[in-house]
């Protein structure tokens, strides 16, 4: 029988470069980080959660490696910008919750710091497991197809692009050494979407002229008066006689 081809249906793809250029800057917010334990802790700074902000040409840098992998992979029409940015401190016997990423299209973690083997992995969870009604059975050799967890070992200026809807953790941390790393949201901007599903986000911008966006309609009462939407006046001029109160 000839090999088959195998399409690798609906997928939640991970893009895993190499960063180039020189990052090390960072390492001046390491300061801002946040503890792994803490991920998603609200009380913390709005500052905490923009740390890009501080190093606009390191933002550009790694936004220029997604345009890459948009560019050539998911050919997504319109642009893209990182929202949120952080910094995760992993010490010795720590690792985080699992957990995903809401109000975001993409993610990314980025390593910043230095590592060995004895760092925690980053580990993904497949979305598909909550479809499946049986239990996953044993196999003599996992891969991307029977595999419902997948992990990925931190090493220097390797950046990591994924679905933001797929849950993922840092395992356990057994090395001396601090694991530091940037996380950082991605979001689409312009126009995209059909339908009652289209979105301009130039829209969040602009405050709403009522009168501008809306049709004039009037809603028709059994009683005879109608209500103007956009004055709010009820138009009394066509009630049946007698029938003013």
């Amino acid at each position: 029988m000839e090999d088959p081809e195998v399409i690798p249906m609906f997928s939640s793809p991970l893009f895993n470069v190499q960063v180039e250029e020189d990052t090390d800057e960072l390492n001046e917010s390491n300061s801002y980080y946040i503890g792994s334990s803490q991920q998603g802790n609200v009380n913390k700074t709005d500052y905490s959660f923009r740390i890009l902000d501080r190093h606009p040409r390191i933002k550009n840098i790694l936004l220029s490696y997604w345009k890459r992998v948009n560019s050539e992979y998911l050919f997504n029409e319109c642009e893209h910008i990182i929202t949120t940015s952080w910094i995760t401190k992993t010490e010795k016997s720590e690792y985080s919750q699992v957990h995903w990423h809401k109000n975001s299209y993409f993610s990314a973690v980025y390593y910043h710091g230095e590592y060995d083997d004895k760092c925690g992995d980053i580990m993904f969870q497949s979305p598909l497991e909550k479809f499946n009604d049986f239990y996953t059975p044993s196999s003599r050799q996992n891969n991307i197809f029977n595999s419902d967890v997948w992990g990925i070992k931190p090493k220097k200026n390797k950046l990591i692009f994924f679905p933001s809807y797929v849950s993922h953790q840092i395992s356990g941390h057994d090395s001396d050494l601090t694991r530091y790393s940037l996380a950082f949201n991605i979001c689409p901007v312009g126009k995209y979407g059909l339908g009652d599903s289209f979105i301009d986000t130039n829209w969040y911008g602009e405050k709403p002229n009522i009168k501008e966006n809306l049709i004039e309609e009037k809603i028709e009462s059994n009683t005879g008066w109608s209500f103007d939407m956009l004055s709010g006046n009820k138009n009394t001029n066509n009630m049946y006689p007698g029938d003013h109160q």
